[in-house]
């Protein structure tokens, strides 16, 4: 498993600190139950948070990981595809993050160069821009005309709040996401209210909302635990090759 076979690849003196959404994608890191909204150390060192979906949640978990003294922050997990041409398990690391008011936070170009020049090898790795929406884009319609407006290839809801923090106090930041569903793909609605904040089913919503669904929902839903799994794999595959701090640069490198 991933989190037995990481390489100590970090910095001496650099703390990464990653925040993740979902519990499925704090399992791509470590072998070992990670309980959603605490801080958890990894054998490597690397303090994890599930922090649960939206930005408000990523940023309560961002601030908790710079309190535990982490000198880096990662933003990790799945992503939305805007650009067509995006396929499922393509890994987005993107050179800027925007905010849904159309504020704009870089990542630290050499950091995420290496993470580039490591992760192609295995994996599609997709560059340009990521948009931060505070809802999920789940239409489409929606998706497209995000698209349209901001040319960015890709949406999630934490990056920019995690951004928004590392560039507050003052250390590298970077985002690494796998596309989990497509530009041409809409997320069943029942889907959504069927989740918890950390992407776990709630059995009663879920099952009255199978119950109630047409059988076009239940191949797309087919469809999309497909691409979930594909983006799981990708990601797996990306901690694995990095190694257990991201290859992220020392405590003190101008940034």
């Amino acid at each position: 498993m991933p989190g037995d076979t990481l390489r100590a690849s970090c910095h001496p003196g650099t703390t990464v600190g990653v925040v993740a959404a979902l519990s499925a994608e704090g399992r791509c890191l470590t072998a070992h139950y990670t309980q959603p909204g605490i801080i958890e150390r990894l054998p490597s060192g690397t303090l994890l948070w599930i922090a649960g979906i939206g930005p408000e949640l990523a940023m309560w978990a961002a601030h908790a990981l710079i309190d535990a003294h982490c000198t880096a922050l990662v933003s990790w997990g799945i992503a939305g595809a805007l650009n067509p041409e995006l396929s499922p398990g393509s890994v987005v690391v993107p050179s800027r993050v925007i905010t849904a008011s159309g504020a704009v936070y870089a990542v630290e170009p050499s950091w995420r160069q290496r993470i580039v020049d490591i992760c192609h090898r295995w994996v599609p790795v997709v560059e340009g821009e990521l948009i931060c929406s505070d809802r999920v884009i789940s239409t489409v319609t929606d998706k497209t005309a995000l698209w349209r407006h901001s040319g960015a290839t890709a949406v999630d809801m934490e990056s920019a709040a995690v951004a928004a923090v590392a560039a507050e106090a003052g250390v590298p930041f970077l985002t690494i996401r796998a596309v989990a569903d497509l530009a041409d793909e809409t997320l069943p609605a029942f889907l959504l209210r069927s989740l918890n904040p950390w992407g776990q089913p709630r059995i009663m919503p879920l099952a009255a909302g199978l119950l109630r669904c047409h059988l076009t929902d239940l191949g797309m839903l087919w469809q999309l635990s497909r691409h979930f799994r594909a983006a799981r794999r990708a990601l797996t595959v990306v901690a694995t090759q990095l190694g257990a701090g991201f290859l992220a640069p020392e405590q003190h490198a101008d940034c």
